[in-house]
């Protein structure tokens, strides 16, 4: 039997009254636990699987760009004036390819000028896969006599 007695403003419980209320405190306090591990581990799992899904779609971006950057470098063929092994037979060019595959030279530099006449030519009547969506960049080609 339980019986609340107050006194001065405090309410004291029986013995039995306070084990219950014990006992739902501690359930209480497992249930806040496991509530909290459960969030806590869902959050967990959601951040690695969508770091896994954007390091899985920046390779293959990074892949489809060096296949593409392939492509161009072995449509270029090495110019009749390149004459041997030459920092100067360097061009260095920021291109960007559109949706159709269209090249277009943003930019060139090469110590050669008429390497860079020749490249600027090459690259700008060229048509590549497309990436699917307008990318750009860097495109290094190192030009050596046979």
């Amino acid at each position: 039997m339980s019986c609340i007695i107050p006194f001065y403003g405090y309410i004291f419980a029986s013995s039995t009254n306070r084990y219950n209320t014990l006992n739902n405190l501690k359930k209480n306090k497992i249930m806040k636990k496991t509530i909290t591990t459960t969030v806590l581990m869902s959050a967990l799992l959601f951040m690695s699987s969508f770091a896994l899904s954007t390091a899985n779609h920046r390779q293959i971006e990074k892949s489809a760009k060096e296949s593409v950057r392939r492509e161009i470098i072995r449509s270029i063929s090495c110019p009749d004036f390149i004459e041997g092994d030459d920092v100067t037979n360097q061009v260095k060019a920021i291109v960007e390819i559109d949706n159709n595959g269209n090249v277009s030279v943003q930019d060139i530099n090469s110590a050669n000028p008429r390497l860079i006449s020749y490249v600027k030519d090459q690259l700008q009547n060229m048509k590549v896969k497309s990436l699917g969506q307008t990318q750009k960049f860097v495109l290094v080609i190192n030009f050596k006599a046979a």
